[in-house]
């Protein structure tokens, strides 16, 4: 059984990465470019196991999160942010945290493309 994706990240380049990342390991992956054409794919479609979405503009990768909480079964969500103001950080965590608890928040995923890039 393959994992269901959903992947919402503004910056293309990151989007395919994660989206290669995850068909490599098995999982079927549906990736969009913005957090409200995200939003509209769950409302549509509520068989995802695993939310990986950037923080984005409004709608933000937490609207992502609310809406998969409160429409798919049990799902995993990351939140992922290039953003480096630990006054914007703090904010995004705090209202990650009041979404659900089970959350992973990665702050350093440029460095993971870095990385990525580097072994191409």
């Amino acid at each position: 059984m393959s994992l269901n994706v959903l992947i919402a990240e503004d910056e293309p380049a990151l989007l395919d990465l994660f989206s290669r990342l995850m068909t490599c390991e098995g999982g079927k992956v549906t990736g969009f470019s913005s957090c409200g054409d995200a939003i509209i794919e769950l409302s549509k479609n509520f068989n995802y196991d695993l939310i990986i979405t950037d923080l984005c503009q409004a709608p933000s990768g937490v609207d992502v999160a609310r809406v998969a909480i409160c429409l798919c079964k049990n799902p995993y969500v990351v939140i992922c942010t290039g953003e480096t103001k630990e006054d914007k950080l703090s904010r995004a965590r705090l209202v990650s945290n009041q979404v659900i608890n089970k959350l992973d928040f990665l702050t350093e995923y440029k460095k993971i493309y870095s990385l990525a890039e580097q072994k191409k």
